[in-house]
């Protein structure tokens, strides 16, 4: 059985499916899913004019359809455990949190 507990992965994958939920019972028009998506997600052309910077943080835990959540969320959970037991919670987040504005950046700007 696996001993360690990995408090940030778990916690990760809560926050995720609740915003998941929000955003799916919540946003039920095309308009209010896309002013949503306007203002969380990663949109290149505000990010090169300086504005929204918040999104490369905030699109981390945004995840419209049920096929993208389950997706992530299981490469987190079986990845995610043995990296935060390796590296420990508090890098772990601080990795997990760098890579994915990178990765947001690498997307503006790619």
């Amino acid at each position: 059985m696996y001993e360690y507990r990995p408090k940030i992965v778990y916690g990760l994958i809560i926050v995720n499916v609740v915003i998941w939920l929000f955003i799916n019972l919540t946003l039920r028009t095309q308009a209010a899913l896309s002013s949503f998506l306007l203002t969380f997600g990663v949109v290149p052309i505000f990010i090169v004019n300086g504005q929204n910077l918040l999104s490369l943080l905030s699109y981390m835990f945004v995840h419209v359809d049920f096929l993208h959540i389950l997706l992530n969320m299981l490469a987190l959970f079986l990845f995610g455990r043995d990296v935060e037991e390796y590296l420990g919670a508090k890098k772990f987040i601080a990795v997990y949190l760098f890579s994915g504005i990178l990765a947001a950046i690498f997307h503006v700007f790619y």
